[in-house]
């Protein structure tokens, strides 16, 4: 069975990359930009009927929240942000980890793996 998973989300990530469309997969679901949403369901669609010769039952979320307001929500998926809340969270992190990064190179080079990273 997550073989078969494996090769529907394959052929969905494959279809939607034949149309320069980014998809992100995330556990049993798939993430793309507002406007792409029709597209991926035909290729879910699609694929889904390769493989298990049925039509598959979809549920789509488009409820758009701010980012307080999916921060307080306290489920990932209670809604979708915008790109500009998207763009907040990217920069509220940068720099966050150096600390990780120079511990794991450090320790990388310790042990002989530098050049592995």
């Amino acid at each position: 069975m997550q073989r078969l998973d494996s090769d529907i989300a394959e052929a969905v990530m494959v279809d939607l990359y034949a149309q320069d469309i980014v998809v992100l997969p995330i556990h049993d679901s798939f993430i793309v930009r507002r406007g792409f949403e029709g597209y991926l369901k035909s290729a879910m669609n699609r694929a889904y009927q390769k493989y298990v010769a049925a039509i598959p039952g979809m549920k789509a979320d488009h409820q758009e929240l701010t980012l307080e307001e999916w921060e307080q929500a306290k489920d990932p998926s209670a809604g979708i942000i915008s790109g500009a809340e998207a763009m907040a969270i990217f920069h509220n992190t940068v720099g966050k980890y150096e600390g990780y990064k120079k511990r794991e190179h450090q320790w990388r080079q310790n042990w002989g793996l530098v050049g592995w990273d």
